[in-house]
Formats: C-alpha cells, structure tokens, sequence
C-alpha cells in the first residue's frame, strides 16, 4: 500500500526495490519492519513495486496519488 511516500508491506513480504514506470530505481529508506519512505521524486502516474515471499519474486503495480 502506498500513502503519500510511505509504502507499507503485507506481512510475510520484503523489500528488494521501488520503481518508476521507465524502469528508474527510486530511493527509499526503511522505517520499520514493513514500511519504507519513498525519497526520490515521486512519478507523476505510476511505479512499480518489487517484493519477495519466501524466494517467490511478486511484482505489482500501485498508483501514485498525489
């Protein structure tokens, strides 16, 4: 989930990157266990969000409200 730059994980997922739609790795920085604050400018319409359970590779896209 993604409110403002604060992107929270589910439970069970972590982190490996934060995309923009062009494929730019954003910068972020860790919270705490499952939330991480967006540093970079955020895109303008989407980004993409790569995330991991259990070695399985997730990748979703979440829309930027701003």
């Amino acid at each position: 989930k993604l409110m403002g730059n604060v992107l929270t994980l589910q439970s069970g997922f972590s982190l490996i990157g934060v995309y923009s739609i062009d494929g730019s790795q954003l910068r972020i920085s860790q919270m705490n266990d499952s939330q991480f604050a967006i540093e970079s400018a955020l895109p303008s319409h989407i980004c993409i969000i790569m995330r991991k359970e259990n070695g399985d590779i997730h990748r979703h896209i979440l829309p930027v409200q701003l």
